[in-house]
Formats: C-alpha cells, structure tokens, sequence
C-alpha cells in the first residue's frame, strides 16, 4: 500500500496532508502510516474549544477524511473528524487556491494535517458570537488575497442568489453580469462596496450582501480594492 504527502504552500509555513492510501488497515509500505490514536497530535474537540485562540497552531493525527468539496469553481477543501466521532469531533480543512491536489482523496482515508492554524468565521451580521471553526494555512502578510476573497463569497452564493431569483419570478428574461468593488482593510472589514449592472434591485441586494461579509485578518496592516464579477442567468439558459 502506498503514502502519499501532499503539501499546501502557506503564508508564513506549510500546512501539510499526509494520507494513506489502500484497503482494509489504510496501512503504508514505506512506515508513513498516520497514527490513529491521535497520539501528539490535537484533537478535534480541543480545536473546536473556545478555549484555543484562533491563530494556534494545530496539528492533527489519525483523523478521518468525512467529505471532499467538488462542488463549484473554488473546490478542494475537505472535511475530517475523530475516528472515535462524537460531539464537535469534525472540522473543516482550508485547501487554500487549491494548492494540493486532492483527487485521490476519499471519505474514509486515514490522514494526518500538519502545520496548520485555528480561523473562525462569522458573518458580520450575526450578533450571536456564533462562529464555524477551521483549519486554515498559516498567514503572516496578505498571501493570494483573491482565493480567500473567493472562498468567503462562496459561503454566501444561497443569498447572492436569492438577490437574482427574486427579481426573476418578474424579470424570465433577467440576465448579465453584477460587477461589485469594494475596499477590504487588513483586518477583513468591508470598507465600502459598489454594485452594478443586470438590473438595480438585483446589484443593490449583491451589494448588500458583499458589505455584510466578515473576511479573515489578510494583513498587519494596509488596504485591499477588490472587483468581483457575478455572472448570472437562469437556469437551462
């Protein structure tokens, strides 16, 4: 049985996948086997804690692969958990810009990610303290701003959306692009954000929607102009 190590170019490091590929044991020829009884490794559940500040370094051993994305443009990012599961025993593993290539990942492999770091998400305007714990790359100055822009905006693709399909019950024949601007400081706060184009109701909700988006700290400091396309149309059009 063969293993295979697959490594995520990081900001500041490496966040590397180790997985072993096989049958039955998950088992290596060459004694890469990842452990599976977490043993030096942090667990899921310890990750997951509030007690861990977000930006700890996080290494996991012996977890098991769950999902893998394939869905949309921005694709690659997986998911693990425990193999004992339980209560916040998964998480979500960052694949940033599609670094590595994943295509011989599958739900039930064996993995160990390394050199990873602890993010939290939450939208803007949600006042609950709730946020979605996960692994990403380390970061350290502004990286591929574009792949994290992306990876965010794609969370909120049922309420950009929904902008469209209302206007469309209306408009069948609605189509074209929203083009959308806006100015991101370094601690991922939207300064300030222009839409246009398609249809006025449809690029104002856009807009809306992209101003209410809390993206991750990109940099120590400075501004980021962003411009984001949204092409839309209905389906079978």
């Amino acid at each position: 049985m063969r293993s295979t190590s697959l490594l995520v170019s990081g900001l500041a490091g490496t966040l590397a996948l180790v997985l072993s590929s096989g049958v039955g044991c998950r088992g290596s020829d060459n004694g890469s086997t990842p452990d599976t009884n977490n043993g030096g490794g942090d667990k899921i559940q310890d990750v997951q804690n509030d007690a861990m500040a977000p930006g700890t370094a996080v290494n996991l051993k012996g977890v098991v692969v769950t999902a893998v994305d394939t869905f949309g443009a921005k694709t690659g990012d997986f998911w693990v958990e425990e193999p004992e599961g339980g209560l916040n025993s998964g998480i979500l593993i960052f694949n940033k810009a599609n670094a590595i290539d994943v295509s011989a990942l599958v739900p039930g492999d064996i993995v160990n990610v390394t050199g990873g770091v602890k993010e939290e998400f939450a939208l803007s305007s949600d006042t609950s303290g709730n946020t979605d714990t996960e692994i990403g790359p380390p970061t350290g100055d502004n990286g591929d701003v574009g792949a994290v822009v992306q990876r965010y905006i794609k969370r909120y693709r049922d309420r950009i959306g929904y902008c469209y399909e209302r206007e469309l019950l209306a408009k069948p024949d609605l189509a074209g692009t929203v083009n959308v601007a806006f100015l991101l400081n370094a601690d991922g706060a939207v300064l300030n954000a222009t839409a246009d184009g398609v249809d006025p109701a449809v690029s104002s909700c856009i807009g809306d929607v992209v101003r209410n988006i809390k993206f991750p700290r990109l940099a120590d400091s400075g501004t980021f102009q962003i411009k984001y396309p949204f092409i839309l149309h209905a389906p079978n059009k």
